[in-house]
């Protein structure tokens, strides 16, 4: 955002912005930054139980991939004001 501002490029209209992790403050700020949510808790979580079973060789073999969903909440820094 700070080099955006700097440059003196439009966000939105020239550049859009979209982050990962929904932090509190980009409510706050102008324009609001577009991110997309992680459920921060849940991979967390997910990420110790799996290094448990490894350390306590319940589980062995090739890693395992999970997906978990995610969410994207669109603000006023990535909604295009160009004409269609």
């Amino acid at each position: 955002m700070r080099a955006i501002f700097d440059l003196g490029i439009r966000c939105p209209g020239e550049i859009a912005l979209v982050s990962f992790d929904d932090l509190e403050w980009f409510n706050y700020i102008q324009p609001r930054v577009s991110a997309v949510a992680q459920p921060t808790y849940e991979l967390g979580a997910r990420a110790a139980e799996r290094l448990l079973r490894r350390i306590s060789e319940e589980q062995t073999g090739p890693p395992e991939r999970e997906t978990l969903t995610t969410e994207l909440w669109v603000r006023e820094s990535s909604v295009s004001t160009w004409d269609h």
